[in-house]
């Protein structure tokens, strides 16, 4: 089957809007091997990769186990909040 040029620039754009946390499962071969590596569930791991992002309390071992840097981990909102100086 052929696709057309569009099919191919959607892949490579989908490629760069994958979370911090697909990433990091991407990293280490799966969501268990990741939870392995961190010390918690492969639930705890969906749970992160569902809402997009690494808790808190896990962001070194996570940013150490995968390469990943923290800052694509870390909740948005906290991004933001630190980026705009309002605390």
């Amino acid at each position: 089957m052929l696709y057309s040029w569009g099919f191919y620039k959607e892949l490579e754009l989908s490629d760069t809007t994958k979370t911090g946390i697909e990433l990091a499962i991407e990293a280490v071969g799966s969501q268990e091997a990741l939870a392995t590596a961190v010390g918690c569930t492969q639930q705890n791991v969906s749970f992160w990769k569902r809402q997009g992002f690494v808790p808190v309390e896990h962001l070194v071992v996570v940013e150490q186990s995968t390469g990943v840097p923290r800052a694509q981990l870390i909740n948005p909102r906290i991004s933001e909040i630190f980026a705009n100086n309002t605390i």
